[in-house]
């Protein structure tokens, strides 16, 4: 389905992407890793099956009925409108593959004027895999989020490592702070800038509210978008916002090690 060539840290030729067993379903079925050798030959390659236990993570009941009946029917489940977005390498050649949820659909409004109809482009869930230098798989796990615009999306999160975690930075709602695997992001409540934290060992993900544009040392920001989050340095970003009045500010978010 997508597949993206890189060095590793060590230098060594790799590859990393995103397959699906039946090449007319949509859903990605996994993550495929590969390692080439000194000849750019292939010299390993190993194929990580996505469980349906994280499928089924952050879905609906409904939906969760439906996969049911699919696996019933012997069918493959797959995650739907996963495209690979990005792979990070770590020093010792281990690899963080990371895909995200993009479609776009159309919605339509009818005023006395008649009907116009518009795209919204969409960035939804995360999935993300810890692949060690070996291509096996050491976890899997999936970020609820839920981002949409009526022109396209360009950055949706930010990602930094530190403090032995990958963390990812994105906006959410107050209401989807404690959310719970079994349920779908609410999309109610403040607007929050938070950090779900990856443990790199584990796979186990933990929430963290960064902040609240409504109250940063007492300055209100408005105009947030991750395309104004710059990393300056491991485990630090900037964060550019408008303060009204003709001002913008930058503010600082350290991850702290």
């Amino acid at each position: 389905m997508s597949i993206a060539f890189f060095e590793d840290a060590k230098g060594d030729l790799r590859a990393a992407g995103f397959y699906k067993k039946n090449w007319e379903q949509t859903g990605a079925d996994g993550v495929f890793v590969g390692a080439f050798d000194a000849s750019d030959e292939l010299a390993s390659v190993g194929f990580h099956e996505i469980p349906k236990e994280i499928i089924n993570m952050y879905t609906r009941a409904k939906e969760v009925k439906r996969n049911e009946k699919k696996e019933d029917k012997g069918e493959d489940l797959g995650l739907w409108g996963m495209d690979l977005n990005r792979v990070y390498s770590g020093k010792d050649g281990s690899l963080v593959v990371v895909g995200e949820k993009r479609y776009t659909t159309t919605e339509c409004v009818t005023t006395q004027n008649g009907t116009r109809c518009y795209t919204v482009w969409h960035a939804d869930d995360l999935l993300v895999a810890g692949i060690d230098p070996g291509n096996k798989l050491q976890w899997m796990n999936r970020i609820p989020k839920r981002a949409s615009s009526r022109a396209p999306i360009g950055a949706s999160f930010k990602y930094m490592n530190g403090a032995g975690a990958h963390h990812f930075l994105h906006f959410s709602k107050s209401k989807d702070l404690d959310i719970r695997s079994d349920e779908p992001p609410s999309m109610k409540g403040d607007v929050l800038v938070v950090a779900d934290a990856i443990n790199e060992a584990t796979g186990r993900m933990e929430r963290h509210a960064v902040l609240n544009p409504d109250e940063v040392k007492g300055v209100k920001l408005y105009q947030l978008s991750m395309e104004r989050l710059t990393r300056i340095g491991t485990g630090e970003i900037l964060m550019e916002a408008y303060k009204k009045g003709k001002e913008d500010v930058l503010v600082r978010i350290t991850v702290k090690e």
